[in-house]
């Protein structure tokens, strides 16, 4: 499968020609970011567009704008999420995106924070077909509404290892004997979705049907902000992986895809900077790396 994988991986990176216009190669949304988590969305953001998205807009909460407007002018940033009643000017800037990215900063005490303008976004990229890819803090907002996201097929989860036991206990009622690719195929399956679940070799699932662990080098390192640029690179490559398998099909489902190129990326991003950092590294230093780790997947599968 691994091989399979790879080549349909190589099938799904536009061509970058005159034809092109700004957005064609992705427009990506990123709704996360408040006053205490402001480097999450950032990383989610700026990894999707060293691999190549165009347009990149975090949706976030009054208390991130200044510090996410201080970290990049090439990210657009939207301070919606304080207010009750979503505009019309907030619904059109969402359609416009390809991808949402739910959770990079986004916090879990909705009580404090109004829950309508959250749904309000993720009901629009819902109704204009978007992808969405639910991490961290999203994972605990989609387990609060498990029964609606089921239903929805174009969703992947990116869980670590104590996120896939809580999101396995609210799905059957009880915590999962072991954290294996089998018991990760079987939750995919039951949500209707794909996962990707983070660890020391990932385990990524489709539905049931489609499952594999991927053993590409990554590094021991575990600082804060790795996940935040898996998840910003699993947006982008999804739609990619959409685009493309609209022209002509996929030998796999088009997220199984899109999550198996993300999850190698970010893996080999991470063992190349940890050969220069070490110890020290940061998912900071990881930025500089994420174009070259890019290549180096890509080129290896083009073999």
């Amino acid at each position: 499968m691994h091989v399979g994988l790879q080549q349909a991986s190589k099938t799904i990176i536009p061509l970058l020609s005159a034809d092109l216009h700004k957005g064609s190669c992705g427009r990506i949304g990123i709704l996360g970011g408040n006053n205490i988590y402001s480097g999450a969305p950032y990383f989610a953001a700026i990894s999707a567009l060293r691999v190549g998205a165009d347009l990149v807009t975090i949706f976030c909460y009054d208390g991130a704008k200044e510090s996410l407007k201080s970290y990049s002018p090439d990210i657009m940033v939207y301070p919606c999420l304080d207010v009750l009643t979503p505009s019309d000017e907030l619904k059109f800037s969402v359609q416009k995106n390809h991808s949402l990215v739910v959770g990079p900063g986004l916090g879990r005490n909705h009580q404090k924070h109004p829950k309508s303008t959250i749904t309000s976004i993720i009901n629009t990229a819902i109704a204009f077909n978007q992808d969405l890819v639910f991490d961290a803090d999203g994972i605990d907002f989609y387990i609060k509404e498990l029964e609606k996201f089921s239903k929805t097929s174009n969703i992947t989860l990116t869980p670590n290892i104590v996120e896939f036991g809580r999101l396995y206990e609210a799905a059957f009622g009880r915590s999962p004997a072991v954290v294996d690719l089998e018991t990760v195929a079987e939750l995919s399956q039951k949500l209707s979705c794909c996962i990707l679940c983070k660890g020391h070799e990932d385990m990524i699932a489709y539905q049931g049907s489609y499952k594999v662990v991927n053993s590409t080098q990554g590094c021991y390192r575990r600082c804060g902000g790795q996940g935040d640029l898996l998840s910003g690179t699993v947006g982008l490559l999804t739609y990619w992986a959409k685009k493309a398998s609209l022209s002509e099909p996929l030998e796999y489902p088009y997220s199984f895809v899109a999550a198996y190129l993300a999850s190698s990326t970010v893996k080999r991003t991470s063992h190349l900077t940890f050969e220069k950092f070490g110890r020290s590294m940061l998912a900071s230093d990881m930025v500089r790396h994420i174009a070259e780790a890019f290549d180096d997947v890509t080129s290896e599968q083009s073999q």
